[in-house]
C-alpha cells in the first residue's frame, strides 16, 4: 500500500529506510515539512504490513532550490539563469529504494506510477534524474527503460530540458541520467 509521508517523523522514517540502502546519502536527503514551499518534495513509501520496505522522493532540483532561496533574498541566481520560470514544470527523481528483501515484486514499478500520476496532477512537464555510478546501472537503466524513462549512455549529460541546463558536463557524481515529458492529465 502506498502513502505519502506528509510528518517529519514519516519523513524520518523514509529517509532511515534510504539510509539503510544507499552507502552514501546525506542525512538531509529527505525534504522536511518547513522545506515544501523550497522543494515541494513527494514522498511515496510502501508498507507491507505497516512495515515500510519501499520509498521514492521526487522534488524540485537543487538549481530550483537555490535560486528559489537566492531570489527570496536578494542574491545572485545559480548559473547566472532564471531557474524560478520552471519551478512547478520539473520534477527530480532524487531517491527509490526497495529492501533487498522485498525486491523483485512490482513494488518499484507501483512507486514509479504513483509519483507520475501525483506529478502529472500537479501539471509537471519534465521529470528527470541521474543515477550515481555506485549503484547497480545495468539493472536500472533497465527498470527506468521499462517504465517510460528515456535513459541515457554513462557519461552523456540531460538534454535541455524547459530550456534550461539540469546537470554539469563531466560530472563524476553521475553515472548516468534518465528522463520523461510528462503530458498533462486529462479530465475526465
Amino acid at each position: 500500500m502506498i502513502s505519502e509521508a506528509r510528518t517529519d517523523a514519516e519523513r524520518q522514517e523514509a529517509l532511515d529506510l534510504f539510509l539503510s540502502v544507499f552507502d552514501d546519502i546525506a542525512a538531509t536527503a529527505v525534504p522536511m515539512t518547513d522545506m515544501d514551499e523550497v522543494y515541494a518534495p513527494i514522498v511515496a513509501c510502501y508498507r507491507e504490513n505497516g512495515r515500510l520496505v519501499g520509498a521514492a522522493l521526487t522534488c524540485r532540483d537543487q538549481i530550483v532550490a537555490t535560486a528559489l532561496t537566492a531570489a527570496r533574498y536578494g542574491m545572485p541566481l545559480p548559473l547566472g539563469d532564471d531557474y524560478t520560470t520552471v519551478k512547478d514544470k520539473h520534477s527530480n527523481l532524487d531517491l527509490i529504494a526497495v529492501l533487498p528483501e522485498a525486491r523483485d515484486r512490482g513494488i518499484g514499478a507501483e512507486l514509479i506510477a504513483y509519483l507520475e500520476e501525483r506529478l502529472r496532477a500537479r501539471g509537471v512537464r519534465v521529470w528527470f534524474g541521474v543515477a550515481t555510478p555506485d549503484l547497480e546501472l545495468e539493472r536500472l537503466m533497465k527498470f527506468y527503460s521499462a517504465h517510460g524513462f528515456v535513459t541515457l549512455e554513462p557519461g552523456q549529460a540531460l538534454p535541455r530540458l524547459l530550456g534550461k541546463e539540469w546537470q554539469v558536463p563531466g560530472d563524476p557524481h553521475v553515472g548516468f541520467g534518465f528522463y520523461k515529458q510528462l503530458s498533462p492529465k486529462s479530465k475526465a
